[in-house]
Parts: structure tokens; C-alpha cells; sequence
């Protein structure tokens, strides 16, 4: 059974001696190749919310906390140098909506193992040793709680700036996205919201059912590629995504729709001025998702948008641009629709629509030629084509008005 482990006495170590300082220059290095690894993972633990620099540099200033204290075991000037980094990690992760007891937890928990690491390496060498670490130990734990004072005290501090400065940002982003800005407004609302005047923008609308959750504290977290700022809005939230060279359809498909809930993206617009016609563009995609978790982006539904315009002409529409094929039994009806809508989807390619469908490619073709044969319009004629789409969204916006029969 192992010896118990001598507790710390409380008070500063005397200033070490050569012999003794060489010892506990030994001990905190052995310390530190135990304890990194364990240092490494509490920081990706806490870094999953952060950006990738972000989760770099917060790894890094962890290893140098570490460093630091234990450094101070034989060299008291470096006591400080712990306390800044921690600084920085208690503003870091205020900031990216770390828990601060995640933070406070994980801080005690590396101690805690530091601590006894530092006892373990200090056994392996004798009783003499085994004295000497247990005075620095005493000082190790007092900078220890100190830090812990430290990061708690600078994560309060960024708690109150972030809660003052995004309510200027939602305020500044409702601004840009309710209506038409001066320039001088713009540009205000620019630096508020530390995004470039003349970036490539695209703005989705969130709408959440009933059964959806509210949106996280994490206000600005964003895909890969992006800048996202986002506003409450009525019945869910607004974000204004700077996409770089994404498209919105590439932005859409990075962005995570909560469960019982809808999105409506609009096209990339160039310049903050433009933000609010394209709200209105992705309020107008919104009304084009047919279900829960959908999202719809209007650069693919600029015909369904048309068509939401006059909700109670999709049935005449439909009509009148499908006409027989309404007619047929449903099954008949609604497996020609789809393939039209694949057809479609897969920019007219029999071969690809035949393999989204898993069916033969003349089975696709027999299929739209029937399709042709019952609406008396052709797909090889762009007109028809315009006027089949158009009738495509109007019959699926039109069944979803009238729920299941």
C-alpha cells in the first residue's frame, strides 16, 4: 500500500538552496510530461465551441499556465505569469459561452492531478525529496487558488462587456436588416457588428415550430467558411452570414436546422446596404418549406417563391400548366411528379435522375414521356419546361395547404 500523501503546509517555500533547486527543476519537468496530456485533452474538451484559432491559442496558453507554476516551484518571479494566461483563458471562454464551472472545474482538476503528480515524481527520488516537494507543494496550491480567483474574476469582467455589446450588435443588426440605411448608417452599423461594408452577404430566416428548441446562448457560432451575426426575431431568429465564396445553397447546407423548425435562405447579396431585400428575399424562401426541418434557399425555388406571392391561385396554376396528369389515380400522379422533380433537380440529366430514383434511365424516359403525353407540354422546349416548374411548385404548395387527406 502506498505511503499517504503528505499535505501541503500552508505558507511560501524558503528560497531553495542549489542542491534543492536542481531537485525541483527535475521535478517539475518530470511533472510536466505527466500531467500535459491531461492539460491537452481538458483543453479540447472546453475548446469545442471555439473558432479554430481560438482553440489553438487556448490550448497553448493552458501548457503555458502550467508551465508557469511550475516553473515558480524554484524561480518565485515567474508567480505571475500563470495569472495571465488564466486571464486570457477566463475572457476566452466567456466570450465563446464556455460554463464558467466547466472552466473552474477543469482548472481544479489539473491542479488536483499537478499536485499529485508532483508528490508521485517526488517519491521516486527519497524522502529528502519527498520533504521538499511537500513545502512547494504549499505554494504550488496558493498560486493555484490564486489563478482560479484570477480566471473567475476575468471571466465576470467579459461577461458583462459581451452582454453590453450584443445588445448595440442586435440593435445595429436590426437596423440593417428592417429597412433601407443612409451610408453613414451603414457604416455604423459595419463597425458595430465587425463585419466589411461591401462583403458578400446572405441573410436565413429561422422559424421555430412548436416543438423546437429556443436558440443557444452562442450567438455568434458559425460554420466554417462564414461570419454570422444573429438577432431574435419573432418566432425564432434572423442571421446575417458574411459567406465569403460560398453560395447560399453551400451556406444553407453548413447550417444545422433545428428539429421542428425552418429556414429560409436568400441569394448572396453584395454590400450591407442590401440586407434587408435580402431578408425579405429569405422570409419569401421561408414560406416555400413544405416541412419541419427544411431548408429553403431561394436561388432553387425562385418558382415556388413566385407562386407564394398569390398562395390562392396555386390550385389554377397547377391547373393549368399540369392538366391532365391531375387527372390520373394518385400513385400515377405523384410518382410522374416526382420524377419530373428529380429530372429537374438533376439539371435534366435522365442518367443521374435515373440514379437518384434507382430505376433504369428508359424507365425515366418512358415516365416523362407520359408526362408529356398527359400535359400536352414538352420538356425539350425551355417555355414548357418554365411552365411545368411552375406548376410543379403550385400542386406541392397546394397539397400542403390542404394537409393529408
Amino acid at each position: 500500500m502506498d505511503a499517504p500523501v503528505p499535505m501541503p503546509e500552508r505558507g511560501r517555500t524558503r528560497e531553495p538552496g542549489g542542491q534543492h533547486l536542481e531537485l525541483l527543476r527535475t521535478l517539475a519537468r518530470e511533472v510536466r510530461e505527466q500531467v500535459a496530456p491531461a492539460v491537452a485533452q481538458a483543453a479540447g474538451d472546453l475548446s469545442l465551441r471555439v473558432g479554430e484559432t481560438d482553440r489553438r491559442t487556448l490550448s497553448e496558453a493552458a501548457h503555458a499556465a502550467l508551465s508557469a507554476g511550475l516553473d515558480a516551484l524554484f524561480d518565485p518571479a515567474r508567480d505571475t505569469e500563470s495569472a495571465a494566461y488564466l486571464t486570457w483563458v477566463g475572457d476566452r471562454g466567456a466570450r465563446h459561452g464556455i460554463p464558467l464551472e466547466a472552466l473552474v472545474r477543469t482548472h481544479h482538476t489539473v491542479c488536483d492531478l499537478t499536485w499529485h503528480a508532483l508528490i508521485r515524481a517526488a517519491r521516486a527520488r527519497g524522502p529528502e525529496a519527498t520533504r521538499l516537494a511537500a513545502r512547494a507543494a504549499s505554494s504550488a496550491w496558493d498560486l493555484y487558488e490564486r489563478d482560479s480567483t484570477v480566471m473567475t474574476d476575468a471571466y465576470r469582467r467579459a461577461s458583462r462587456e459581451v452582454v453590453a455589446e450584443r445588445g448595440s450588435d442586435s440593435r445595429a443588426l436590426t437596423a440593417l436588416l428592417s429597412g433601407p440605411l443612409n451610408a453613414s448608417a451603414v457604416a455604423d452599423a459595419a463597425a458595430q457588428l465587425s463585419l466589411p461594408e461591401q462583403g458578400r452577404f446572405a441573410v436565413a430566416v429561422v422559424r421555430l415550430g412548436a416543438t423546437a428548441p429556443q436558440p443557444g446562448a452562442d450567438a455568434d457560432s458559425a460554420p466554417d467558411g462564414c461570419v454570422v451575426r444573429r438577432a431574435p426575431a419573432p418566432g425564432g431568429e434572423v442571421l446575417l452570414a458574411e459567406v465569403g465564396a460560398l453560395s447560399s445553397a453551400g451556406f444553407a447546407r453548413l447550417v444545422t436546422v433545428p428539429s421542428g423548425a425552418r429556414m429560409g435562405v436568400s441569394p448572396v447579396v453584395t454590400g450591407l446596404a442590401a440586407a434587408s431585400q435580402a431578408r425579405e428575399l429569405a422570409e419569401l424562401a421561408l414560406h416555400t418549406c413544405r416541412r419541419d426541418g427544411e431548408a429553403a434557399v431561394l436561388d432553387r425555388g425562385l418558382s415556388a417563391a413566385l407562386v407564394t406571392r398569390g398562395p390562392h391561385l396555386a390550385p389554377e396554376l397547377a391547373a393549368g400548366t399540369l392538366g391532365g396528369l391531375l387527372e390520373e389515380r394518385p400513385a400515377e400522379r405523384d410518382l410522374l411528379l416526382e420524377t419530373l422533380a428529380c429530372w429537374l433537380d438533376e439539371d435534366g440529366s435522365v442518367e443521374r435522375a435515373a440514379a437518384a430514383l434507382y430505376c433504369h434511365p428508359n424507365t425515366v424516359r418512358r415516365r416523362l414521356r407520359r408526362l408529356e403525353q398527359l400535359t400536352a407540354r414538352s420538356l425539350s422546349r425551355p417555355h414548357d419546361v418554365v411552365h411545368l416548374t411552375l406548376g410543379l411548385d403550385a400542386h406541392r404548395l397546394a397539397a400542403a395547404a390542404a394537409g393529408p387527406r
